[in-house]
């Protein structure tokens, strides 16, 4: 496949921060990117703010071309940026955009790798290049009265920031799973392709089965963790009235819900690719062990909270109570069931928050809790 790079190598030095050179006193975190291969690769540093340390971003020219546009969400504090690809041979474009979150600073989880096109799935923009709070799955349509569309040209401060941050932060979280949710039960069709002539299973692709299935639970149980310590922070505050702030707010809120059903979609699309394959014992207990930390997080937070085990949440306790019989018939796809559950609690406490915080807006929240909701169901039915 031929494919002509006609815009500056994407996320240039230029447009995250000047180009550095490296610190020999201390390391900084890296956020590896794939780019299509017919890219440049790179490395630049997004600059430091508040208390959030600088990191490079380093930029992998081996991914895949896929025409269209792909987006993936970057810190605040970074600048916009967009390159197009051009496929020569079957005249198709690629654009990649790189954007921003809502606010001015927020830090990055600095682990994980993106990959630029696993954004594409559901990460649905405008031609501003802002999310819109629908795409074809059949979810709400975004309208001027319902969603704000468009970034915003003042920053806000104070308490909005902090909410902004707040759901920024399992933005990120999410989108950085995606590259290890793409990667669930590949060995797995490799090792079937195979067994003509081996049957076996070798240790290197037992671990190449189950590394990835483990991160993601892991990342699941820090989305569940990381929001029970940010709704209560949320719900003691008052309701912003309308304006920049209440608008800031729910466009964060679209990002992460786009960004979540990208990752959903991932792991539905893999769910098929984990049954018929070897997973150790101790791996078992150890993804098992990881859901268990995300259904107690989950059943703390809604009992200090004052909140009833209802919806999402008796949902979760009804599944832990059956739990080891799912997880002798299912080993590996009721754990992962049983996290996808505590999320659900955790999005839906978020989701009225965010309904009670932003009344001018609340029409478009609840629009996005209907659109997440019914992801997140599928997935939990893609593993039960």
């Amino acid at each position: 496949m031929k494919s002509i790079l006609i815009t500056s190598a994407f996320l240039a030095p230029s447009v995250l921060g000047a180009a550095r050179p490296p610190r020999a006193a201390a390391a900084i975190s890296t956020l590896t990117i794939e780019i299509p291969s017919q890219g440049v690769g790179f490395t630049s540093t997004v600059a430091g703010c508040g208390s959030v340390a600088p990191f490079a971003v380093v930029a992998v020219a081996n991914g895949s071309f896929f025409p269209g546009t792909n987006t993936i969400f970057l810190p605040a504090q970074a600048s916009p940026s967009t390159t197009t690809i051009v496929n020569a041979e079957e005249s198709a474009t690629q654009v990649l955009v790189a954007q921003p979150l809502e606010g001015s600073c927020q830090d990055f989880p600095p682990s994980a790798a993106a990959s630029i096109t696993d954004i594409s799935q559901l990460t649905a923009t405008g031609t501003d290049g802002t999310p819109t709070a629908t795409g074809t799955d059949g979810t709400p349509t975004a309208t001027d009265s319902a969603c704000p569309l468009g970034t915003l040209a003042s920053a806000v401060s104070g308490a909005a920031e902090d909410v902004i941050d707040a759901i920024n932060k399992v933005t990120l979280l999410s989108q950085n799973l995606q590259a290890a949710a793409k990667q669930i039960g590949g060995s797995a069709s490799k090792h079937r392709r195979n067994t003509d002539v081996d049957s076996s299973t070798t240790d290197l692709e037992a671990r190449q089965f189950n590394t990835p299935i483990i991160q993601v639970a892991s990342g699941l149980r820090d989305v569940v963790t990381t929001l029970t310590i940010s709704i209560p922070r949320i719900t003691v505050l008052p309701p912003f009235d309308p304006g920049d702030a209440s608008d800031a707010i729910v466009i964060a809120l679209i990002s992460f819900v786009r960004v979540h059903q990208a990752l959903l979609n991932i792991l539905i699309g893999r769910a098929g690719l984990i049954s018929n394959f070897p997973f150790a014992d101790a791996d078992v207990a150890e993804l098992t062990a990881i859901a268990a930390e995300s259904q107690t997080a989950l059943e703390q937070f809604l009992g200090s909270s004052g909140q009833s085990m209802t919806g999402a949440g008796a949902a979760v306790a009804a599944a832990g109570s059956s739990s080891n019989l799912e997880a002798r018939v299912n080993p590996i796809g009721a754990p992962i069931a049983a996290a996808l559950r505590a999320v659900e609690g955790v999005v839906d406490s978020l989701a009225f928050a965010i309904i009670d915080l932003i009344p001018s807006r609340n029409e478009c929240a609840k629009d996005q809790k209907t659109a997440i909701d019914g992801t997140l169901q599928e997935s939990i039915e893609a593993y039960s």
